[in-house]
């Protein structure tokens, strides 16, 4: 009994101290490493910190001054012309829109008699006073653009219809001759060149124009013009030869100007080579337009010819009225 208590008491000795050693901190690596990691995340940048909310300011009563239009205008005028011209032209195209011709005109009139900046809105008004029939005001502004602007095509072309109106040529074909000293290659110019030389009968000249016009942008109309001219010289296979140049040159053109060259064969007493063309030409095209314009032609052809007299030799001609029949001469 006495050995048995002795061995349970010493069992108890042995328990108490391992639970001593359990609750004792450890001296080891080990340790040591678990005491500093704490040491080394506190040693890690602290977050910045919150933005500090602004203060909301006092309450501060609004001091806007009365401001009238006019008043602005006056003020940008010294600050900023081109807000001003635009002010203006904004105003005139409302008038505009409201068919108010008048009062644009008069607005428009005002800010360049003031000797507004903006030299863009005298073409402006010049179309406002062909619009009102005043060709002589709208003559003169056009006139005030090109000593500052000697090649602006729009006044030199708005100016060139002025002067058709008042039924002087010579004074188109300088005003345009002037305008191609400046822009020679401009192809609307060159066009209304060859166009007024042939109305005063300069031929040579419309032909130089339209080769000109040629040079610079090609195209089926030019091609045309120029074999017209020729054409009105008596110069046929110059003209032929021009059309014949457009065909390589424009392949997409090829109806239009074959067309162009029948006419230039019927012209020249040549109706056979017309007809062969034209009869030609309508196997490879696909246009419903030119075939029907094609078939029209050959058509027209055949009708002359039918109603055309036949000269029997030996008798005089038979003259051929064209007065419709019932109608008195």
């Amino acid at each position: 009994m006495g050995i048995t208590l002795k061995i349970t008491f010493a069992a108890v000795l042995l328990a108490a101290s391992a639970a001593a050693r359990a609750a004792a901190p450890e001296t080891g690596p080990a340790a040591r490493s678990a005491v500093e990691l704490p040491k080394a995340v506190a040693g890690a940048p602290a977050p910045p910190a919150p933005a500090p909310v602004p203060a909301i300011p006092a309450t501060v009563p609004l001091k806007i001054e009365k401001l009238e239009l006019s008043a602005a205008i006056g003020e940008l005028s010294q600050e900023d012309p081109k807000a001003v011209s635009e002010i203006y032209r904004s105003v005139s195209n409302l008038y505009i829109g409201k068919q108010q011709i008048d009062k644009a005109i008069s607005l428009l009139d005002t800010y360049l008699g003031q000797k507004g900046a903006d030299q863009s809105l005298l073409p402006v008004l010049a179309n406002l006073y062909m619009q009102r029939g005043a060709l002589k005001e709208a003559a003169g502004i056009c006139e005030k653009v090109l000593k500052t602007d000697t090649g602006n095509v729009h006044a030199i072309l708005m100016l060139a219809d002025l002067y058709r109106q008042e039924g002087d040529i010579k004074k188109q074909i300088v005003l345009l001759e002037s305008g191609l000293k400046s822009d020679p290659k401009n192809p609307e110019l060159l066009m209304r060149a060859m166009n007024l030389y042939r109305e005063a009968g300069d031929l040579d000249k419309a032909v130089e124009a339209a080769g000109r016009a040629i040079a610079v942008q090609p195209q089926a109309w030019y091609y045309q013009q120029l074999a017209y001219f020729y054409s009105e010289q008596k110069k046929t296979d110059a003209a032929l030869a021009a059309l014949k140049r457009g065909i390589l040159k424009l392949p997409e053109s090829e109806a239009e100007l074959s067309i162009a060259m029948s006419d230039i064969y019927l012209k020249s007493d040549q109706k056979e080579k017309a007809v062969k063309l034209l009869k030609e030409l309508l196997k490879k095209v696909n246009d419903p337009i030119h075939k029907d314009g094609i078939e029209s032609r050959l058509r027209s052809m055949e009708q002359e010819a039918a109603a055309a007299p036949v000269h029997v030799p030996g008798e005089p001609p038979v003259a051929v009225s064209t007065q419709a029949a019932g109608k008195p001469r």
